[in-house]
């Protein structure tokens, strides 16, 4: 997890969020990015104001191999 695996689960806990959920959805993404279904995905999941977790994974941009940025958006 890009802010760091334990602070990440810790604000997840702090905020009402189950962390294991986090883990499964980071898994989640990152088999559909090795399945092909999507080339890459940026997600934000926050509770009561508060960021739980915000990642990147796999390319914004395949044909140029753009590793995704948690501040890239997609359309």
């Amino acid at each position: 997890m890009d802010m760091g695996t334990e602070q990440a689960l810790d604000t997840a806990r702090n905020v009402g969020l189950d962390p294991d959920g986090l883990k499964r959805l980071e898994r989640d993404i990152a088999q559909d990015i090795q399945k092909g279904i999507c080339d890459g995905a940026v997600w934000l999941v926050a509770r009561g104001g508060q960021i739980a977790s915000h990642q990147a994974r796999g390319l914004s941009h395949k044909k140029k191999q753009r590793v995704a940025r948690t501040d890239d958006v997609f359309h």
